[in-house]
């Protein structure tokens, strides 16, 4: 992939970055800025709506660990760079900046104050740019505040957060660290307006120790479909019985893969996942940006495999598989 692009992640650009329409490269990160959409990231991921709401973040993270990427790494999204005020004596939001965190405080050191007259808000500029947006990556998060986060949410924002050091230094930049100084939420730079933003939903206290703990179980994403499993008839005539699917009919399993993810969609009848001992997760459980005409999603499978990549699973009568999705496995 070009240099500040996520491999793994679906590449979604949009219109809404930039100072300077055209002018690339603005963005050089000290921080990670943790937004949650109010909202459902089939939205954002809807081609011109970032654009029509005049905004835009570096990625977007779904409750089910899906992972957009909407700006190049390298550039300013318009994500953060206001403060909000009813007026230009109401200094509330300069006052609960958070330049208790030094990075924060450095930047305020970059730029100066400005009221924005049509806005009623504060902004922070410096050079002729907005000072937050061309030194953050803003990592957007489906939901509403005080939602807690899933785990493959949280697990999705890690890998993100990885990659981006990784791509950094592979810049010759230097890297964020994995802190409550480097990953902030947007309400430490507007608590006026974004308050609950990203909320109490996120463990950040979780986050942060699992970043440290390096890279073990990253979680790769792969949004493919197997479509040689879609439609299929299974119990016809009510039999229950047992089968087997192989994940290398649509993804290549590599060898440090330790499990792997599937959803599964069900126009009828009942269907589990096991590893001959036990059944693994089975109950409605749709997130948004799910095509509910599919059918309903019994299952979100984290298998234990072999290397042969096999996933065993039986069902009870007559059942019919609208479609079986791989997303992607954990290393």
């Amino acid at each position: 992939m070009p240099l500040g692009i996520m491999d793994g992640a679906v590449w979604r650009p949009v219109g809404s970055f930039g100072y300077g329409k055209g002018r690339h490269g603005q963005n050089v990160p000290l921080l990670f800025v943790d937004h949650i959409m109010s909202g459902f990231k089939a939205t954002m991921d809807r081609p011109g709506w970032q654009e029509a709401a005049g905004i835009s973040a570096h990625f977007g993270i779904g409750k089910d660990g899906s992972i957009s990427q909407y700006v190049n790494l390298f550039d300013a999204a318009w994500a953060q760079g206001v403060v909000g005020a009813i007026g230009p004596n109401d200094r509330r939001g300069i006052e609960q900046y958070n330049r208790a965190n030094p990075r924060l405080a450095e930047l305020e050191r970059r730029g100066e104050w400005r009221y924005i007259t049509d806005g009623s808000m504060w902004t922070l500029t410096g050079g002729g740019v907005n000072v937050w947006n061309c030194a953050a990556v803003a990592i957007e998060h489906e939901g509403f505040t005080g939602e807690v986060w899933t785990q493959a949410m949280l697990d999705a924002s890690c890998a993100v957060k990885r990659w981006v050091n990784d791509e950094l230094a592979s810049a010759g930049h230097a890297t964020i660290p994995y802190s409550v100084e480097g990953i902030i939420g947007h309400n430490d730079i507007d608590a006026i307006d974004r308050p609950g933003c990203p909320g109490t939903g996120r463990d950040l206290g979780k986050m942060i120790a699992q970043l440290n703990a390096g890279g073990d179980d990253m979680y790769v994403r792969h949004n493919k479909v197997a479509e040689w499993f879609e439609a299929r008839e299974l119990g016809v005539g009510g039999s229950a019985g047992r089968g087997e699917m192989t994940a290398r009919a649509d993804f290549a399993l590599p060898q440090e893969a330790k499990r792997v993810e599937f959803n599964v969609y069900l126009d009828s009848g009942n269907m589990s996942f096991y590893d001959g001992t036990r059944t693994f997760t089975d109950g409605p459980t749709l997130f948004a940006g799910e095509v509910g005409n599919r059918g309903v999603m019994v299952a979100t499978i984290t298998a234990a495999l072999s290397h042969d990549g096999v996933v065993k699973f039986e069902w009870l009568g007559n059942t019919r598989v609208g479609r079986i999705v791989s997303l992607g496995y954990w290393k």
